[in-house]
């Protein structure tokens, strides 16, 4: 599968998408699409630090016996960045500019998730 081509169907579909990533949780970028190159290497610097914060929140919430997150979303004054986990090696990470569409953003997140499900696995 091509992942680049799917995560720009959904950055197309989305128009407050700066950019769309898939990171292992090794801190990797598998793929990622944004809308200009500035960004896309500040959302991929970015996303790289992210993932420790992802697998210290995961490991903080084995502790109340709790199962692994599946979305978790960090609101900023101008940016909603939302995490989406496609299993627990593998999540898809999106930056989105404005509240209007945060809703149609993750409803199209969810479907990214399940669209590369069966590809990640094989990887």
């Amino acid at each position: 599968m091509n992942f680049d081509a799917a995560l720009q169907r959904y950055l197309d579909a989305i128009p407050e998408c700066d950019a769309i990533l898939l990171m292992g949780m090794d801190g990797l970028a598998v793929a990622g699409v944004s809308r200009n190159a500035e960004s896309g290497q500040s959302i991929e610097v970015f996303a790289a630090e992210y993932t420790n914060i992802m697998n210290r929140l995961n490991e903080s919430l084995r502790h109340l016996n709790a199962s692994d997150v599946i979305e978790h979303l960090h609101i900023m004054d101008n940016l909603y960045l939302l995490t989406r986990f496609i299993n627990p090696q593998y999540y898809l990470l999106m930056a989105v500019r404005g509240a209007a569409l945060l809703g149609f953003a993750r409803f199209q997140l969810r479907r990214l998730a399940l669209e590369l499900s069966d590809a990640i696995t094989s990887l």
